[in-house]
């Protein structure tokens, strides 16, 4: 058990994601993003070459009654995620998430559902996982601008890229990034598998962590847009007293997916260097085909 022995991980389909689209989706003139956006980047990349802002967005009557639809829908008994079992093995994949407020869903990268599966771990053992990139041919790191890196990673397209190339990472556990342990140097293109050792110490506190991508480029796309899960050390056994260790434990795992910042990110990822974009394959909703990153 953990040291609070009450961890809950959410995975309720309602409050997933986050619409800001109207807010944050646009780089309408005057806004701090466009700001942000004309001051680092458009000086050195023609505007025109750039994708602009959403484009066929659903209206507000059309969000109008997909919510009405929502509310009227019984809502879903929360579940806890699936606990991973040896031997571990995570695959990272294209995974439907569905919005009912505003109607369809989307296509992202994740490990089959959202929340991915729970990892447990004692301290002393091997965290050793086979992790399998089964995402689909994209770009690689060939798309990148590394030119204009001095601009910085704000508002920056020019860095965005390797949106297919994946990792693994371990956040908050006190191990070695070295060789095959949790090293976020490392990366699996698509269809390639790397496998990860990860020596966990024995005197190492119990507590509830996370995984999620970590390649350089690509990582707020993947772990932003649902490709994350809890990762937890147990306590020792006797380690707490025997009314905290024989409390029920309950998972709660709260994840939150900026429906405009995944689009944008998707969008830039795929930018060609003359402004021409490559197939957009995920990050489309299909009930509102024309709605994407790009005018």
């Amino acid at each position: 058990m953990a040291l609070l022995a009450f961890r809950a991980f959410l995975w309720a389909q309602a409050p997933r994601l986050f619409l800001a689209a109207g807010a944050e989706g646009t780089c309408s003139e005057g806004s701090e993003d466009a700001a942000m956006f004309q001051m680092r980047v458009t000086e050195h990349i023609p505007a025109s070459a750039l994708p602009q802002g959403p484009g066929g967005m659903p209206s507000e009557a059309q969000l109008a009654r997909a919510k009405a639809r929502a509310l009227a829908k019984e809502p879903e008994e929360l579940r806890e995620p699936e606990v991973l079992q040896r031997p571990f093995k995570l695959k990272l994949q294209e995974t439907w998430i569905d919005t009912p407020w505003i109607s369809g869903g989307f296509l992202t990268r994740a490990y089959g559902s959202i929340p991915g599966p729970t990892i447990r771990v004692k301290p002393g053992e091997v965290l050793d996982i086979e992790f399998e990139n089964g995402l689909g041919p994209g770009r690689g790191f060939d798309s990148c601008d590394v030119s204009l890196a001095n601009l910085g990673n704000a508002m920056n397209p020019s860095l965005i890229c390797a949106l297919n190339t994946s990792s693994l990472h371990t956040h908050g556990l006190h191990v070695s990034g070295e060789g095959i342990g949790d090293n976020v140097l490392r990366f699996a293109r698509p269809g390639e598998t790397l496998k990860y050792e990860i020596p966990v110490p024995k005197n190492h506190m119990g507590g509830t962590h996370w995984y999620h991508p970590h390649v350089h480029h690509s990582t707020a796309s993947q772990a932003g847009g649902g490709a994350h899960g809890a990762l937890i050390v147990e306590d020792p056994e006797d380690y707490l007293p025997k009314e905290v260790a024989d409390m029920p434990e309950k998972m709660f795992f709260l994840s939150l997916v900026n429906l405009a910042k995944m689009m944008r990110l998707e969008s830039w990822g795929l930018l060609k260097t003359k402004g021409e974009m490559v197939e957009q394959v995920l990050w489309k909703n299909p009930e509102y085909p024309s709605w994407k990153w790009s005018e």
